[in-house]
């Protein structure tokens, strides 16, 4: 009898003896193994000649494109060769680094062309549906109490001027915050909350404010920043907290006005010659003011041209810290002559009398200091016989060993 499956088998083995019994069990255990393999074998046959295939195929090809180095072993030598053509297998790294390399060199230059574009002061930059145009970038180092009922604050400040309009159908909110200040090294500033106090009412941005469809308003923000930073730029923002941004680059406006506002195309003085003295004489009290409380950055601000070439500010400061920790003086401010001769000049000029005492004898003296009308205010003019005891050609070193002996 020829059993027809593994039921009918084992009906057949149930009618044998225990011993053949046993032995039949044992058979078919075996031959239930090797049909179990050989089902095995049959299903990853496909798999395996698909594999075969491959490994001929990249046997051909390595035939075709050998080896620069045939020490490599085989699969490192295969992913160091990227393929040139489109139609070559490979795992799509090469092609996705050529595309990376060429989007990074493309977007180079487009990046330095952006930059070739930023906007300058009095440009207008629309940004969404809002739009700011900068007026006014304006360092100073000394900010007055708009009321008179704080003393002055003094330091490093940069006062931006700029007209926000809302283009929108909605009420939209204009902030400081998230107005940034950048300069050349993409050091980031925010405005100062506490020296936006000393800008007036009607343009000082406190926070956050709300401006209607179709209005503009005129508006201020202050920033600290340190002596020496510069190349200064705005991002603007598309409302509060809003995601799209714009740059504005505020230091070549700011220097073409410096420019334009010295040498023949200098701002004139205005108004009387009374009102003009004192102007002079709240520019030399406040200049002395300065001198006395130490802040030798207001001072450096406040000097002429000539002055600021011959030292940096940091020097300016070194050198007369170092005066006044040796011999601490005071001055006190005895006149003020403005020469109205010189007021139709290039270069008006004050002559001031100033009384220098040394705190620690008591000895004191008359000085005099000539201010001039410089870059559209009064600062103090570097003295026409120079400023030996300073020693602008010298080191710091070489300066205090000087005015040590």
């Amino acid at each position: 009898m020829k059993p027809t499956n593994l039921t009918s088998f084992v009906s057949l083995t149930s009618t044998l003896p225990s011993s053949y019994r046993r032995a039949a069990l044992i058979i078919l255990l075996v031959c239930s193994l090797g049909l179990l393999a050989g089902c095995g074998e049959q299903a990853a046959s496909p798999e395996d000649n698909a594999v075969e295939e491959d490994n001929a195929a990249g046997e051909t090809q390595q035939t075709q494109q050998p080896s620069e180095d045939p020490d490599q072993p085989q699969e490192q030598t295969q992913g160091s060769e990227p393929s040139n053509s489109s139609n070559e297998g490979n795992d799509g790294n090469g092609s996705s680094d050529a595309n990376s390399d060429q989007q990074e060199s493309q977007q180079a230059p487009e990046q330095s062309q952006q930059d070739q574009q930023l906007a300058t002061i009095g440009d207008e930059v629309s940004v969404g549906e809002v739009s700011y145009t900068v007026t006014d970038a304006e360092r100073v180092s000394r900010l007055e109490d708009p009321y008179g009922l704080d003393e002055p604050l003094t330091g490093n400040f940069m006062v931006l001027s700029f007209t926000f309009t809302n283009n929108s159908s909605e009420p939209v909110t204009v902030s400081d915050l998230g107005l940034y200040l950048y300069d050349g090294e993409g050091n980031r500033y925010e405005t100062d909350s506490d020296a936006a106090f000393y800008l007036p009412d009607e343009t000082a941005l406190y926070m956050v404010d709300r401006v209607n469809p179709g209005l503009s308003r005129d508006v201020q923000t202050i920033y600290e920043i340190p002596p020496g930073a510069g190349d200064f730029e705005l991002e603007v923002s598309s409302g509060f907290l809003g995601n799209d941004t714009a740059r504005i680059d505020l230091e070549s406006q700011e220097s073409q006005q410096a420019s334009d506002s010295s040498g023949e195309d200098s701002a004139p003085l205005t108004g009387s010659p009374t009102e003009i003295e004192e102007d002079v004489r709240l520019a030399v009290e406040g200049y002395y003011e300065a001198v006395n409380a130490g802040d030798w950055s207001y001072t450096y601000a406040h000097r002429d041209s000539r002055t600021q070439s011959a030292f940096t500010e940091e020097e300016w400061a070194r050198r007369n810290g170092w005066f006044e920790d040796t011999n601490s003086t005071t001055t006190e401010l005895v006149s003020v002559d403005l020469d109205e001769s010189t007021l139709s000049s290039e270069q008006p000029i004050a002559n001031v009398e100033r009384e220098l005492t040394i705190d620690a004898t008591g000895y004191s003296e008359i000085r005099e200091t000539t201010f001039v009308y410089e870059d559209g205010m009064w600062v103090v003019q570097y003295p026409e016989g120079g400023m030996p005891l300073y020693m602008p050609d010298a080191t710091f070193e070489e300066f205090v060993r000087a005015n040590s002996s």
